[in-house]
């Protein structure tokens, strides 16, 4: 997440939502605060519930600002081999 803007945003709240956001799952906490200019990553693990692709959305809610709107997707593939993941090449 990055703040372009002159001032700081408060980040409320994060959400993974969607029809597949059972898939995603966010890795750390937010920054309540970004101040101007600041940028911090955020970590998402991805566990599919199954084969195909699969969609969802991290939603970003900063208080009285608009909300931010990430689309999410991941490719659910069936191993080689037990646990083995196959090549995508």
């Amino acid at each position: 997440l990055t703040n372009g803007g002159a001032e700081a945003v408060n980040i409320t709240g994060l959400t993974v939502t969607g029809e597949d956001a059972g898939s995603f799952a966010l890795a750390d906490a937010a920054p309540s605060t970004l101040a101007p200019g600041e940028a911090r990553e955020l970590s998402l693990t991805f566990t599919p519930s199954g084969v195909g692709p699969q969609l969802a959305a991290l939603e970003v809610a900063t208080g009285g600002s608009p909300s931010l709107t990430v689309p999410l997707g991941g490719l659910g593939v069936e191993g080689q081999g037990g646990q083995n993941e196959p090549s995508l090449q």
